[in-house]
């Protein structure tokens, strides 16, 4: 786990991690008793990573950039 944070409802951990493959970042949420663990993002394209995310004050939204980590170009914002 490379960032983390609770949501503002308390109500689950959002978190950057390399747990599917070594090769990337991505983003998964989880309830707080460690129920209901899912991975957040699309489909990475090949050498793209998720690299920053940012919760909406309710709690409904999560936004997040993922780039590609080889050049440090061709970054994209998307919401879940």
């Amino acid at each position: 786990v490379s960032s983390f944070k609770i949501t503002p409802d308390g109500q689950k951990v959002i978190y950057l991690a390399n747990q599917d493959s070594t090769a990337a970042t991505e983003l998964y949420s989880i309830n707080l008793d460690g129920t209901n663990l899912t991975k957040l993002n699309q489909i990475l394209p090949a050498n793209y990573a998720v690299e920053y995310f940012t919760i909406a004050p309710n709690s409904a939204k999560i936004a997040y950039y993922q780039q590609n980590y080889t050049t440090g170009y061709g970054g994209d914002i998307y919401k879940v």
